[in-house]
């Protein structure tokens, strides 16, 4: 009977024995042999050994007797692979960038998890502005009711005390500028938010004295005033009997006799077209597209035109166009009520062998003075005049506006002249 090799692991070779333990399981043909399955039966026919020192590997059927024996000793340590210097360095680099890499991560999401905590209470706070900011808005409406009923009550800070309006409050507060005008500050609270809104104001009627036509102040008692560069022409013909303002003015045949003033000015906003837009409508005089008018005498004494106007022949009353107005030859226009004479509101005036009495007013636009046109009253534009020749001339007359439907009796004409939020 062939014995087993104590101390070793593989009876016929003694390479085996350096093999790791997970190899000497690898034959799937054998398996530890239990101590009932030795005392059942023998290995090939002999006997099993009972050293129960020992763990024989026996064969799971019959063919297998020639394939090696294994024979595990617990006397036999097992044996396992040392980790060498390499393996220990490689292991403790691969640890530190480990850490390197999650604390720059770390790093990396801190910001945006503080960002998104962050993202709700500025939507909060910026729809609280808005709140704040409509607040504020009907804080200038209640001031302007206010300045619009009684234009005294802009000296009274009394007249304006800190007010609830719905989930808020506004404040608002009054400074004088001259007589007619006022800035009107209000400020709109809405839990923590807060928001400012600014309003300029302006009473277009307040210097009317009773019984007719208001003193003139300010621009309205010059002959010219124009916002940007006046030039006079080489021309000897025609003459400017008044004062003239500009931001520089050339005169080289020396046509103004009055004050020449170099200065800046706003002419822009300085009449409140709302009450003559009214009066043409209720009276039939409006007109939604461009009109040429020959001998024409508006009912009510205003037209208004949103577009152009031509005008020729014998005309009484007021025009007033969004853009612009070109008085043809053989073109007078009589004044009716104190009113302007022509009005282009977004466009500028011109005329060829014409004449005007009263206002003639193009806050955003010119005055072209280049084709014999006489003006009985005050020219105000905001370009520059450069074209005075062909005999043009301007008598100044106070010209001072009138609106539609003032009586002998001084009313407020309140309107907002500017706004700032």
């Amino acid at each position: 009977m062939r014995q087993p090799c104590r101390g070793a692991v593989l009876c016929y070779s003694a390479k085996s024995a350096q093999a790791s333990f997970a190899s000497r399981f690898a034959n799937p043909l054998c398996q530890p042999a239990s101590p009932r399955l030795r005392r059942s039966r023998g290995y090939a026919g002999q006997e099993a050994t009972q050293d129960k020192t020992k763990h024989e590997l026996r064969p799971l059927f019959a063919g297998a007797e020639t394939r090696p024996k294994i024979i595990l000793s617990p006397a036999t340590p097992l044996q396992y692979p040392q980790k060498t210097e390499a393996l220990r360095a490689q292991s403790g680099s691969a640890f530190i960038t480990v850490m390197i890499v999650m604390g720059v991560v770390g790093l990396a999401i801190i910001p945006m998890i503080w960002l998104a905590m962050q993202q709700p209470l500025s939507v909060r706070h910026s729809c609280n502005r808005i709140r704040a900011q409509a607040i504020a808005e009907a804080g200038i409406g209640y001031a302007y009711q206010k300045l619009s009923t009684n234009w005294d009550l802009r000296s009274d800070a009394s007249a304006f005390p800190l007010t609830s309006y719905g989930d808020g409050t506004f404040d608002a507060s009054v400074t004088s500028i001259n007589s007619t005008s006022v800035v009107v500050s209000c400020l709109g609270i809405y839990q923590e938010a807060q928001n400012t809104v600014v309003a300029d104001m302006k009473n277009y009627s307040t210097n009317l004295p009773t019984g007719g036509q208001p003193a003139a102040t300010g621009i309205f008692t010059k002959a010219i005033a124009c916002g940007s560069s006046l030039n006079t022409g080489t021309s000897n013909a025609g003459t400017i009997q008044g004062d003239v303002v500009a931001t520089s003015i050339t005169d080289k045949k020396n046509k103004i006799t009055g004050t020449e003033t170099i200065a800046t000015v706003d002419v822009k906003n300085l009449i409140n077209l709302t009450p003559y837009f009214n009066a043409a409508s209720n009276n039939g005089a409006y007109f939604p597209s461009s009109q040429a008018f020959h001998n024409y005498s508006p009912p009510g004494g205003i037209a208004w035109v949103d577009g152009s106007i031509s005008l020729k022949g014998d005309c009484v009353g007021c025009f007033i166009a969004t853009s612009n107005i070109f008085a043809n030859g053989g073109f007078t226009q009589t004044q009716v009520n104190n009113y302007p004479a022509l009005i282009s509101q977004n466009g500028s005036v011109g005329g060829n062998n014409s004449s005007a009495h009263g206002l003639v007013y193009a806050p955003m636009g010119s005055i072209d003075l280049g084709g014999n046109m006489t003006i009985y009253g005050t020219a105000i534009c905001s370009a520059p005049i450069s074209s005075f020749s062909g005999g043009s001339s301007i008598y100044y007359q106070n010209s001072t506006p009138v609106p539609p439907d003032i009586g002998s009796t001084p009313v407020n004409n309140v309107g907002i002249s500017g706004w700032e939020q």
